[in-house]
């Protein structure tokens, strides 16, 4: 018996979903000031570690978060800082 008016098979290309992200990751650790001046500041840190990956991290300067966007390196500059000032950061 021969079949008649078959079409052809589609294909879709699918990509599964990452599996979810059920682990908190661990907080940075090491956080140190360096480049001290009058007015300005680095802070650096050791990288936080995850079982998905570690996308960024906020910082806070006296309580306020003080990064638009999330800091995705091992540091950030302050600058616009006042002379004789305590500031205090927190991650």
């Amino acid at each position: 018996m021969q079949r008649t008016n078959m079409s052809a098979a589609e294909v879709s290309l699918v990509t599964t979903l990452a599996a979810p992200d059920t682990e908190a990751p661990t907080a940075p650790t090491n956080l140190a000031v360096t480049n001290l001046t009058p007015s300005s500041l680095t802070l650096s840190w050791t990288a936080s570690t995850d079982n998905v990956g570690v996308a960024g991290y906020d910082v806070y300067q006296n309580g306020s978060k003080i990064n638009g966007a999330t800091i995705v390196g091992t540091s950030y500059n302050f600058s616009g800082l006042s002379a004789t000032t305590n500031y205090a950061y927190y991650m």
